[in-house]
C-alpha cells in the first residue's frame, strides 16, 4: 500500500505506478536527493524534482524508479512532469512527505494514468482551488475500496474530462466540501459519483454547491447519489445533476 502524507493538494500526481516488490535487478534508481533536493520542509525542492524526473524520463535502459526517500519532507510548488518518455513504464517509490507551498492556492493535475491502486487512487483533502483533468484511472470492478478520487474538507475543486473505472466510487465527496464542479466524466465500472457518509456516528456534516454535469455512467452499480446516516445532522444543499447518461446502471439515482 502506498501511503502519502500531504498538505493541501500535492503528491498524488507523481503516482505513475508502484515500485512493487519483485521488480527485476535491472532497475535503475533516481533519488531526488541526488539531484539537489534538501528535504527540510522549508527549502523549495521543485527544481530538484524536475531535474530527477527529466533524468528518469530520458533513461534508455533498465526499469527506472523515481525515489522520494523516507525521513524527509519536501516543499514543492506546482510543477509539471511531462513526456513523452523513453521508458514504457516509470515507477515511483514514495516514502517521504511532500508539503505544498503556501504561496499558491491553485494546483493542477492532468494527463496522468493511475492503474490498480491497492486503495483509493487520489485523495484531495483540505484543499482550496484545484483542477484535475484528462486522467485515466482504472482498477478491477471487484477490487474493494479503490475509489477513483476522494474529496474531503475542500472547496473550489474542478474535475473534468476523465475516465474513471474502479471497484468503488468513481468520485466520492465527503463532509466539509463545497463548490465542487464535475463534468465530462466517463464512470464505469464502479459505484458512481457519491456524496457520502454524511452524519455517520451522529456527526454534523455539511456539503454544498456540488454540480455534476455531462457525465456518462456505464455498467456501474450506482449513478449519482447522496448517502446519509440516521442520527446525524447537517445538510447537503445546492446539489445539481445535469445531462447525465446511464448505460446499464443498476441504480441510476438514489438518496
Amino acid at each position: 500500500m502506498l501511503q502519502i502524507n500531504v498538505q493541501e493538494l500535492f503528491a498524488v500526481f507523481l503516482l505513475l505506478g508502484f515500485a512493487a516488490p519483485g521488480l527485476s535487478s535491472a532497475t535503475i534508481s533516481f533519488n531526488v536527493m541526488n539531484y539537489g533536493a534538501v528535504g527540510d520542509g522549508k527549502t523549495d525542492d521543485s527544481a530538484a524534482f524536475i531535474k530527477a524526473w527529466k533524468a528518469v524520463c530520458q533513461t534508455g535502459s533498465g526499469i527506472p524508479i523515481l525515489i522520494i526517500p523516507a525521513g524527509k519532507t519536501f516543499l514543492l510548488k506546482p510543477v509539471t512532469f511531462s513526456g513523452p518518455c523513453k521508458p514504457s513504464h516509470i515507477y515511483v517509490r514514495f516514502s517521504g512527505n511532500v508539503v505544498a507551498s503556501n504561496s499558491k492556492s491553485e494546483y493542477q493535475v492532468k494527463g496522468l494514468r493511475h492503474t490498480n491502486s491497492q486503495r483509493n487512487h487520489i485523495t484531495i483533502s483540505g484543499c482550496n482551488g484545484a483542477k484535475i483533468s484528462n486522467l485515466h484511472i482504472s482498477a478491477p470492478s471487484d477490487s474493494p475500496n479503490t475509489d477513483g478520487i476522494d474529496i474531503a474538507s475542500s472547496t473550489n475543486i474542478r474535475i473534468s474530462n476523465s475516465f474513471i473505472g474502479t471497484g468503488d466510487d468513481c468520485i466520492a465527496i465527503s463532509s466539509g466540501s463545497s463548490n465542487i464542479n464535475i463534468s465530462g466524466i466517463d464512470c464505469g465500472p464502479g459505484h458512481g459519483i457519491s456524496i457520502r457518509a454524511l452524519g455517520v456516528h451522529g456527526e454534523q456534516d455539511t456539503v454544498e454547491e456540488v454540480h455534476v454535469r455531462n457525465c456518462t455512467f456505464k455498467a456501474t452499480m450506482n449513478g449519482v447519489r447522496i448517502k446519509t446516516w440516521q442520527g446525524g445532522s447537517g445538510y447537503a444543499r445546492k446539489i445539481t445533476f445535469e445531462k447525465i447518461k446511464f448505460l446499464n446502471t443498476s441504480n441510476p439515482c438514489c438518496n
